[in-house]
């Protein structure tokens, strides 16, 4: 009788010390995947130098492209193309974005972070200098800023599926505000 007792006490101690040996274990897992992610945050910071994209949009806005529209005309296409300063600058600030776009792409950076961070940017960069991008793809390799285009239609999608969320959401909420509300007296 006695050993019969010994041996359940010995076996429920060791299944708790198992039990607190997978516990501990896959603790120390999710630590290491939560360190891993602040480290991609941490790394994703600051990886764009909005400084000298200011200062490139400065200068190239006083050729007369204006950034505020998402597309480039037929005219502004020209003044760049054909002023090699203004090309340069066009071609630094794709540069950056592209060196961004290839570690977004590695997944180097944290993906929500980066998203929130530079989508807007990336995005609006992509639309307006698209034929520019083009032309460089055509003229010198098919491969030219190849993770920037990535990228951004990567980012141009995920801002596509928030809208229609959102869009769904606002259709749901204003059903419900037209739907009147019939309350219960208690007495």
């Amino acid at each position: 009788m006695k050993y019969e007792l010994i041996q359940t006490i010995t076996g429920i101690v060791g299944s708790i010390t198992g039990i607190t040996g997978i516990i501990s274990i896959l603790l120390f897992l999710r630590q290491i995947k939560n360190e891993s992610e602040w480290r991609k945050i941490s790394f994703s910071i600051d990886k764009i130098d909005t400084s000298l994209l200011v200062t490139n949009i400065d200068a190239i806005s006083g050729s007369g492209i204006d950034m505020r529209v998402d597309t480039m005309s037929d005219e502004e296409y020209e003044n760049i193309i054909n002023n090699s300063e203004y090309l340069q600058r066009v071609l630094n600030t794709l540069d950056i974005l592209e060196d961004f776009s290839t570690l977004y792409n590695m997944k180097v950076l944290s993906e929500y972070y980066a998203y929130e961070s530079y989508s807007e940017t990336v995005i609006l960069f992509y639309l307006k200098f698209k034929r520019i991008i083009d032309y460089y793809r055509e003229k010198y390799d098919p491969f030219f800023y190849s993770n920037f285009k990535i990228c951004a239609e990567e980012f141009i999608k995920k801002k596509d599926d928030e809208q229609k969320k959102y869009k769904k959401n606002n259709i749901k909420l204003q059903a419900k505000r037209r739907k009147p509300r019939i309350f219960k007296e208690k007495f």
